[in-house]
């Protein structure tokens, strides 16, 4: 059964090292897990490890604040924790992926399968984002409501850098102006906004 875990287990050090830790060996990792898409997680353990990780079990706990599956694998003595997408990725393929990120393409659901899984550098990771879960005043990624102007603008970020795009008479309109300067800046790894019509 999947198991999710409570925010005050980030026992997994810093999260952000969790984004490129160096893996253990691959054919270690195939020893311990199954590439299986009909897990949660996207693995499942080969060997029982332990009473709360027996084989067959999905692999990893589900962690609701950063949104994705972490596993713990002790190897040489260390134990470390792992985003499952990673080790999917890298089972998947075969490829060393100690220096690279692994995207998400459709970030919503974060499903951990090899279609929905791509190499990436941080800021073409960084381009994939969802919307905020900030108070944002719009249904859409980088559209908001300017009181003073009483429109909708459209802004976004690429480059390390901030793009005015522009004022906007509807959200819808803000929004679909967003998703054009998105594919031009950030091409495949646009994050585009749902507009219906």
């Amino acid at each position: 059964m999947a198991r999710s875990a409570p925010g005050h287990l980030l026992f997994l050090d810093d999260m952000a090292k969790l984004a490129r830790r160096p893996l253990p060996p691959l054919d270690y990792l195939h020893e311990l897990f199954l590439v299986d898409p009909a897990s949660p997680s996207g693995l499942r353990r080969k060997k029982t490890v332990s009473v709360n990780a027996q084989a067959g079990d999905p692999a990893g706990v589900y962690m609701p604040k950063v949104r994705y599956w972490i596993v713990r694998i002790t190897y040489n003595g260390e134990k470390h924790g792992y985003y499952a997408h990673r080790l999917i990725y890298a089972m998947a393929t075969g490829k060393n992926i100690d220096n690279s990120f692994i995207d998400h393409i459709e970030t919503q659901e974060k499903r951990n399968v090899i279609e929905n899984l791509r190499e990436a550098s941080h800021e073409e990771n960084m381009r994939n984002r969802g919307k905020s879960k900030s108070k944002s005043t719009s249904n859409y990624k980088c559209v908001y409501w300017n009181e003073k102007r009483q429109r909708w603008i459209a802004k976004m970020q690429a480059n390390n850098k901030y793009i005015w795009i522009g004022t906007f008479n509807s959200e819808a309109e803000a929004a679909r102006a967003y998703n054009e300067a998105a594919l031009r800046h950030h091409g495949e790894f646009a994050s585009l906004n749902d507009v219906p019509g």
